[in-house]
């Protein structure tokens, strides 16, 4: 008698955070299959900032090299964050303490976003995300 096997995958996430993915991909070290939303914020900015092509685990350097996914993580690295915000070309940007945690504001091509979160390289990145016109839940 054959035996169903439980699907790797289930089409209805559990939530907004996970989105599917081919599976047997590893995505940030996240099981096969989950994506959160800060993975799917740094894949888009990987693709509009850095100029990055990107795969279900890793993403597609200007040289032509890949990188996996988990070594580019601007939401976690601050030299991630800073290389971000580096290839952001900002006409400038202003970083304090605040009440609240971190702040930053940054304008590119006139359009100004501003952050403030606890963590660092989360704040830098999300508010470059802004200043590209990204909405951004700040608990991502």
């Amino acid at each position: 008698m054959a035996q169903e096997l439980p699907s790797r995958t289930d089409p209805n996430p559990a939530s907004d955070d996970e989105a599917q993915a081919p599976p047997g991909r590893l995505n940030n070290g996240n099981p096969p299959g989950d994506l959160t939303k800060a993975d799917r914020l740094t894949a888009m900015l990987a693709e509009r900032v850095m100029g990055w092509s990107v795969g279900p685990d890793r993403f597609l350097m200007k040289d032509r090299r890949l990188i996996p996914r988990w070594r580019f993580q601007p939401t976690k690295c601050l030299e991630d964050a800073f290389r971000l915000l580096e290839e952001a070309a900002p006409q400038e940007y202003t970083m304090g303490s605040a009440e609240g945690g971190f702040s930053v504001s940054v304008r590119i091509a006139d359009t100004i976003g501003e952050a403030v979160d606890i963590s660092k390289p989360r704040a830098i990145t999300h508010v470059v995300a802004r200043a590209l016109g990204v909405e951004v839940d700040p608990s991502q």
